[in-house]
């Protein structure tokens, strides 16, 4: 998940800084055969508050009217909650035959916090640009008869490098790795990473890993939890 403040201009002017609404997950798993997934979108601030929401395949910067239009439906696109209240989001795929069937299609989930200005608020207030809080949530369509998810990382090498290793994922999953760890339990990466269906990228280390070393692997599993696996670098 990922957070952004936004700068909203004056043809929304009433929005307030806010961090009041959660999620219930991380992720979201979208099986072939589902009719539709719910999100749990709860508003935990003593305020009133609307949201936004809307799918992207990736572009975080384009605002949403712009944004090509997607396979799928939400349901509802815009909602007010009042305090301790809980929305049900629902995702449809619309268009199924647009997803690839050989592997996972990665999908973002924008979630705007948008809580209204007070009616006692002053003019200025009212006029004047204010930030808004959007949330990013990964949501990947799996389609039926790919390999299990948990046993993914059995379908990953990793090739020896002085500055940079090759992670290899000949599986349908997307894959994020957090850590990486040799013998002396130091983490090895810079920055955490995903790896794409069916492909190779080249990570920066900290230090050398040579042909035979002994890797522990974090890697996020579906309920957004880390674990591990081991890995001998080639």
């Amino acid at each position: 998940m990922k957070s952004y403040l936004l700068f909203i201009g004056c043809f929304i002017s009433a929005f307030a800084f806010a961090d009041s609404v959660s999620t219930n997950s991380t992720r979201y798993i979208y099986p072939e055969d589902a009719k539709d997934i719910t999100v749990r979108v709860n508003n935990e601030s003593a305020s009133p508050v609307f949201v936004q929401y809307w799918l992207d395949s990736g572009d975080s910067e384009t605002l949403p009217a712009k944004l090509p239009v997607t396979p799928f439906e939400l349901t509802p696109p815009v909602s007010r909650i009042n305090p301790g209240a809980e929305q049900i989001l629902r995702i449809r795929l619309t268009d199924k035959n647009s997803m690839p069937s050989d592997r996972e299609s990665l999908w973002w989930l924008n979630v705007l916090d948008i809580p209204p200005v007070s009616e006692t608020s002053s003019l200025k207030e009212k006029n004047s640009g204010q930030l808004a809080v959007r949330s990013r949530f990964k949501v990947f369509y799996r389609p039926a008869g790919l390999s299990d998810r948990n046993t993914a990382t059995q379908q990953i090498t990793f090739q020896s490098g002085n500055n940079s290793i090759r992670v290899n994922n000949t599986s349908p999953h997307h894959i994020t790795i957090t850590e990486i760890t040799l013998a002396d339990k130091k983490q090895i990466l810079h920055k955490s990473f995903m790896l794409l269906p069916k492909s190779s990228s080249e990570i920066a280390v900290k230090r050398a890993v040579k042909r035979g070393d002994q890797l522990t692997v974090s890697n996020i599993n579906d309920q957004g939890g880390n674990v591990t696996f081991t890995a001998t670098a080639e």
